[in-house]
């Protein structure tokens, strides 16, 4: 690294931006090659003149050095539709898929309509099927010898409703709920049940002690509030600046899946769980918080079956708890409520009651939130025309001739001939600053991850504003572009750009020699290829630049599964797995889809998650079904298990080392807690397979469970029963 060179006026440049220290390191170096032969370096002297002009152009293209990032980066306002994207925002870089089921909470809750979610872990997946220990057998009928078999990755979701919201029915909020649920749903893992949960209606009981100047009908208002928010409480949502005014960091703020509604705090979240049992003390807290009240005496809580309780009252799991109306408790039958102030018991008009009541809510429902802006975009820069370049000659003093005017028609023709002389010599110094200015306007398009039509890594462009150039230099741009790094050279390079943008995401792509590409054409001695377009370095390029273009889609959901409830059996669906998408990326296979490979004869594969073979029941008649394992098969042959089907005849598929790239790849991209298996099916046997499994996935969608004949086929198929 250079050090700053420090000059007369105490501030501290770069050697590049020092005119004074480049002019010294010029005449340093003049001298050393010089000698004796030249020993005049004043100010007057042509030499000295061509030097001083040339540390000065090096003084401007430093300067464009020393911009903001933002601004080497930027296009030009009128080109930002034709724009290269270097960057992502914040919410699509740092956000993913639901993970946990905090998760999947905020993801149900960011529904209009729903005010609380839940998630429950189901043990056994529904009908409970039995491991025969004797025989090795699966079967639905227990017995002395059979254990039940446990599955995980299966889940309850409960929601509450939000009565706020009055335009949404029951079917249309569970519609919603699952199709949102499934399109993000993550490999092995399924939704068995979404419920909308019933009200439980919560009733308190109580006196109450008042200030003497306490607005009597107010406070009921507010009691009815803050007791409705610890009952049943509503998760707030928050704008980024509200959470990054907290001292949240950015990526806590952006962890889990994108909301269309703002920020959900993840610690409030965890806060609102799911109660058991409503405590009496921490109700009649809220109360003694609210200014106004000095006592709460003779508290209970009750619901619409059980006694009234004075410390805690358990509640139903399966319904979700909600304050009945203070308003209705206290002018209903059962009058529980006591108000005193002074001692003296207070009357309560029913009229002014009810009004106060509506006036309250309605104050506070229409409290509406400015969410703004939640999302962080990357910094506009400045376009600086990096590109421009003037120059050097065309700032000669007017004696040399050489400038825009040049000499006089009058001059002779010796004179003539020395200037254009001069001029081709410095044309050598202006072509190479003009590249270099153009470099630097190209960093935009070197450091782009959408740029992969784009080989070149040296860039040029001609010099313009020259008088008299044709005479001197006759080139056009395309022999300028060849001249400065040929085609073989721009590949090598361009990989090595993405390669540097892939590192930033803490990736790596497989090396060349193993992708085994079916458009390789040079060979083992480093024959050169045809052309570039078939070139296995450019389809290297498009791999790496198709991986980043998509990489805040494929890292989002590198865990994601299909959405099974979809019409699968129509072919070409881009309803793929995100897992599906990543290793296809990382192999180098093109855009993955359901497709039919045995009548394709194409790369590509299929992945079956065990966890959506069950339940496996072949008709209305069936009793039991008896599923005989084959050799050193688990007894849970579902929770968390992928089959990888590969056909085994396609081109790159036949070798050993891409075959063992596949392994290593699926191993790299699948979660660690899920077991892989991968086969390698001939055409006749694929056939067989694709066959089955799209009737499977048309069944499916229309009927979970219904298609057990082509699940108990698969399962056969797959070898692990018999």
């Amino acid at each position: 690294m250079i050090e700053p060179v420090t000059i007369s006026n105490n501030t501290s440049l770069p050697p590049g931006m020092d005119f004074d220290f480049l002019r010294e390191e010029g005449i340093k170096r003049i001298r050393e090659f010089a000698g004796e032969v030249w020993t005049d370096y004043n100010t007057h002297d042509p030499g000295i003149t061509i030097l001083e002009h040339l540390c000065y152009a090096i003084t401007d293209l430093s300067y464009r050095l020393s911009f903001d990032m933002k601004d080497l980066l930027a296009f030009p306002q009128e080109d930002n539709d034709k724009a290269l994207k270097n960057f992502f925002t914040a919410k699509e870089i740092l956000t993913s898929n639901p993970v946990t089921i905090n998760d999947y909470r905020k993801l149900l809750i960011d529904i209009d309509g729903v005010k609380n979610a839940w998630l429950e872990k189901i043990d056994r997946a529904q009908p409970t099927m039995h491991y025969d220990r004797q025989n090795s057998m699966l079967t639905y009928k227990p017995d002395a010898t059979t254990n039940p078999v446990s599955t995980n990755g299966l889940y309850r979701v409960l929601i509450e409703k939000d009565t706020k919201i009055t335009n949404i029915d029951d079917e249309a909020l569970l519609d919603e709920a699952s199709s949102r649920l499934n399109k993000h749903r993550n490999i092995c893992e399924r939704f068995e049940e979404v419920n909308i949960l019933e009200e439980e209606m919560i009733s308190i009981k109580m006196t109450i002690d008042l200030d003497e100047d306490a607005d009597l009908y107010e406070l009921i208002a507010k009691i009815n509030l803050e007791l409705g928010k610890v009952i049943s409480p509503e998760i707030n949502f928050y704008t980024l600046n509200e959470l990054l005014d907290r001292g949240q960091p950015v990526e806590h703020v952006f962890t889990g899946p994108a909301l269309n509604n703002g920020f959900i705090d993840d610690e409030e979240l965890k806060r609102f769980n799911k109660k058991r049992e409503l405590y009496t003390s921490d109700l009649i807290n809220v109360i003694l918080d609210i200014k106004g009240i000095k006592d709460v005496r003779n508290f209970g809580i009750y619901n619409d079956s059980s006694e009234v309780e004075e410390w805690a009252l358990a509640l139903d799991p399966y319904k979700a708890p909600k304050l009945r109306e203070l308003d209705s408790m206290i002018l209903g039958n059962r009058k529980s409520f006591e108000f005193y102030k002074d001692g003296a018991i207070c009357a309560i008009d029913e009229t002014k009651l009810k009004e106060s009541m509506r006036h309250y809510n309605s104050k506070i429902t229409n409290q509406t939130q400015n969410h703004g802006s939640n999302d962080i975009e990357p910094p506009a820069g400045e376009y600086r025309y990096l590109s421009d370049y003037e120059p050097v000659q065309n700032d000669f003093p007017a004696n040399y001739g050489i400038g825009e005017y040049g000499l006089p028609d009058s001059a002779p023709p010796e004179r003539k001939a020395a200037a254009k002389q001069l001029k081709a010599y410095l044309m050598f110094f202006d072509q190479i600053l003009a590249n270099y200015f153009a470099q630097i306007d190209n960093v935009k398009t070197l450091y782009s991850y959408d740029s992969s039509d784009e080989i070149r890594a040296y860039f040029a462009q001609k010099v313009e504003g020259v008088n008299g150039i044709d005479d001197i230099l006759n080139i056009d741009q395309a022999e300028l572009n060849t001249i400065t790094g040929d085609e073989k050279t721009g590949l090598k390079r361009k990989n090595m750009f993405l390669d540097q943008l892939l590192a930033m995401f803490a990736e790596k792509f497989t090396d060349i020699s193993q992708l085994l590409y079916d458009s390789l054409k040079n060979d083992s001695n480093g024959a050169e290829f045809n052309s570039v377009s078939n070139a296995p370095e450019m389809r290297l390029i498009k791999n790496k630049s198709d991986l980043l273009k998509n990489y805040s889609v494929l890292s989002a959901n590198r865990a994601t599964a299909f959405n099974y409830t979809d019409k699968q059996g129509e072919l070409n669906t881009e309803n793929i797995s995100g897992l599906k998408k990543n290793i296809c990326a990382k192999l180098g296979i093109e855009a993955p889809k359901m497709e039919r490979l045995a009548e394709l004869d194409k790369e590509g594969f299929h992945m079956l998650e065990h966890l959506l073979l069950w339940p496996i029941l072949f008709d209305a008649q069936s009793k039991d079904i008896i599923l005989k394992l084959t050799k050193n098969t688990p007894p849970d042959i579902f929770s968390f298990q992928i089959s990888f089907i590969f056909p085994k005849w396609i081109d790159r598929f036949t070798n050993d080392n891409f075959k063992a790239l596949i392994n290593k790849v699926i191993l790299d991209e699948t979660p660690i807690h899920i077991k892989c298996y991968i086969h390698w099916l001939n055409k006749d046997d694929m056939k067989v397979f694709e066959d089955t499994y799209f009737e499977w996935l048309k069944k499916n969608a229309n009927n979970f469970g219904s298609a057990g004949n082509e699940a108990f086929n698969i399962l056969k198929l797959l070898k692990f029963i018999t």
